[in-house]
């Protein structure tokens, strides 16, 4: 039997629709041209039709006719969702990048929140992202060819995954509404030296809300490729850097309400960062008065007025007293802050002021030029009697860390020791005056406070907690006990420290045995002019140097518990070594200390967190790491020491 004969082009049931003398032609091999086929003379009836052909082979055909009809009409209905959800995306993708875009770019401008004005611009642009999200959600809900293209496994997690991410970008505008209402009720409620608890503690509690309803929007993005991998990855790194904003927007809130509310009085200690002790050295202090959230600062003075004539406590831990004693920081207002831990400190000052003028505090503010920096940015220009001009957040700093010394000739009396507190005092009177924005001055002091540059403690230890939660109690374990931190502080009677810059390097091995090998280079840098004659400023003291212009250092290391160094002891739970260091005028020396750290990375991880010093000039800072086995973590870091930074390495 011949090979059944096929044209290479078909109409569908061609072999059925030309009668039986046409299918077996085919049937028989027979080549043939389709035109040779003639129907049957008009009014006669074609004997040989398509259901007289073998029901076999009728069956065969049906079902392969059947097959190229569905085929088509998938692929009509492939060709109809695919062009329709194409647009559609095309359609949505504007509206998106829009609202991720003002979402991203109101979490890394949030300085436009510290004024009326640029919270107006924020309220329109939310309200702006949260229309586009919501008719993109509306296009994408509504598309059937989105519907369609959903019941293919792989294309329909593209499509699942992006829906997921427009509504949860809805949830993260609307919430971003709700946080920009609660703040600018708090900002209505609260100027200049009151601020309204009220309102304080319902944008706390708005804050957590917020972040309680963020944390379910974290979502993986397994499976998703392309536009709809890269939109839930940016959301996702949106709602993490949101979450640590609120939390720490809470925090401080918390502080603020704890420490505000009631009523207080608070020692203000007046730190000059020109002669360096942890923190700069107390030169002037002042009364701060608390009165449900309004406040005042009183009575600011020289340190010289509140002189002891013997110590107000006792050095109780052995290690502080083998290093510190000799600074008799008991009575010696200037050496009182030498030690790292504020609260300890604070400790020391109350019981101090306590002997000196018989009078007892509910807890004690350090306050140095950068916090008075910050505190001008939000009143603007003051003025202080004894100082000529203006003074402001742009010049602070040089005249009275610079200026006010290098005027004053060696040995003069006639400048106050520090005139830090008549600043401050003089700031906080403006600020009142002025009815500044209170987002605009928590937020310019939230920043100070991070580099340690403006300092809490409270008697009261729920408050402390609070202080301590916001990051500013000063503590040398608030953020854990691995802390490293370096002080470089002045042995010299002079205000060279405006002279000076610092940068820090730690170089970290950790050995397969769980020792980290660690070697911290500090290098220091003294500007001061070469040659130049003895003052006030530049010295010499004719104590510990008699060239003037050159630096002593005391150089303090602080490790984490159990680390060996040589000469180390332990204080307040921690290593603590001491070096000595003199830097001449236009040098630069480096201090070196190593340290072995043992079980440093329980259960394969290996963390450390370097607290900064309040330098006029933050640090540099460089982290090297390397290990004996592989280890996930950045093996080169740098950053500016003006926060606190945690470095975090794990086992792979």
């Amino acid at each position: 039997m011949s090979a059944w004969y096929r044209h290479r082009r078909n109409r569908p049931f061609h072999l059925l629709r030309h009668g039986k003398d046409h299918f077996l032609q085919h049937r028989r091999g027979e080549r043939h041209r389709h035109s040779q086929v003639k129907s049957p003379p008009v009014g006669e009836v074609n004997v040989g039709s398509w259901r007289e052909a073998p029901p076999l082979q009728r069956q065969r055909e049906l079902r392969k006719q059947i097959s190229i009809g569905v085929s088509l009409a998938l692929t009509v209905v492939a060709l109809y969702a695919g062009i329709g959800g194409v647009w559609t995306l095309l359609q949505t993708r504007s509206q998106l990048d829009s609202a991720k875009k003002t979402a991203s770019t109101v979490m890394h401008n949030h300085h436009q929140l510290e004024d009326s004005n640029g919270r107006v611009e924020i309220a329109d642009a939310l309200a702006n992202a949260r229309a586009a999200v919501m008719s993109a959600e509306n296009q994408l809900s509504n598309s059937l060819p989105l519907g369609l293209l959903q019941w293919i496994p792989f294309v329909g997690r593209q499509i699942s995954g992006l829906t997921t991410s427009v509504d949860d970008l809805n949830v993260l505008t609307q919430q971003g509404q709700l946080i920009l209402s609660a703040i600018t009720t708090a900002s209505r409620t609260s100027h200049g030296t009151h601020m309204d608890i009220a309102s304080l503690a319902a944008l706390a509690q708005q804050f957590d809300s917020s972040r309680s309803v963020l944390s379910g929007l974290i979502r993986s993005d397994s499976g998703m490729f392309g536009p709809s991998k890269s939109a839930r990855d940016i959301i996702n790194a949106d709602i993490t850097k949101l979450k640590n904003i609120l939390a720490n927007g809470s925090h401080a809130i918390k502080f603020a309400i704890g420490f505000m509310g009631g009523h207080h009085s608070y020692f203000v200690a007046c730190m000059n960062n020109a002669e360096m002790r942890d923190q700069g050295m107390v030169l002037s202090w002042a009364l701060m008065t608390v009165n449900n959230g309004d406040f005042a600062i009183t009575n600011a003075q020289p340190i010289s007025t509140i002189a002891l004539s013997k110590p107000a406590a006792t050095i109780t831990d052995a290690g502080l007293r083998q290093v510190f004693n000799n600074l008799n920081p008991t009575q010696s207002w200037t050496s009182v802050n030498a030690i790292a831990d504020f609260p300890t400190s604070a400790k020391w000052m109350e019981a101090m002021f306590a002997q000196a003028r018989n009078v007892h505090v509910d807890g004690v503010v350090g306050v140095d030029v950068a916090t008075l920096q910050a505190l001008l940015k939000s009143t603007g220009t003051v003025h202080v009697a004894g100082i000529n001009g203006q003074i402001s957040s742009s010049n602070v700093a040089s005249l009275l860390l610079h200026d006010l010394y290098i005027s004053t000739p060696a040995g003069s009396q006639g400048l106050r020791h520090d005139q830090g507190a008549e600043v401050a005092r003089a700031s906080i009177q403006h600020l009142q005056s002025k009815n500044t924005d209170i987002v605009r001055f928590v937020l310019n002091l939230a920043t100070v406070s991070h580099g340690r540059h403006l300092l809490f403690y409270a008697n009261d230890p729920q408050v402390e907690a609070s202080i301590a939660g916001f990051g500013a109690s000063g503590s040398m374990t608030e953020g854990g006990k691995n802390v490293v931190h370096i002080a470089v502080q002045s042995a010299v009677k002079a205000k060279l420290d405006w002279y000076l810059h610092t940068s820090l390097r730690y170089d970290i091995r950790l050995g397969a045995n769980h020792v980290a090998y660690m070697t911290t280079t500090v290098t220091i840098a003294n500007s001061a002019p070469a040659g130049a004659a003895p003052s006030y400023a530049l010295g010499p003291d004719n104590l510990n140097t008699h060239v003037a212009g050159e630096y002593v250092a005391r150089v303090y290391s602080w490790m984490p518990p159990g680390s060996i160094s040589p000469g180390s002891v332990v204080a307040q739970g921690l290593s603590l070594s001491y070096a000595v260091s003199r830097i001449p005028p236009q040098s630069t020396r480096t201090v070196v200390f190593n340290s072995i750290l043992k079980n440093a990375d329980p259960q394969g991880r290996f963390a450390l967190t370097f607290l900064p010093q309040s330098q006029i000039y933050p640090a540099p800072v460089t982290v090297s790491f390397t290990s004996d086995s592989p280890y996930h973590g950045a093996s080169l870091s740098r950053w500016t020491a003006n926060q606190t930074v945690t470095k975090v390495w794990t086992a792979k």
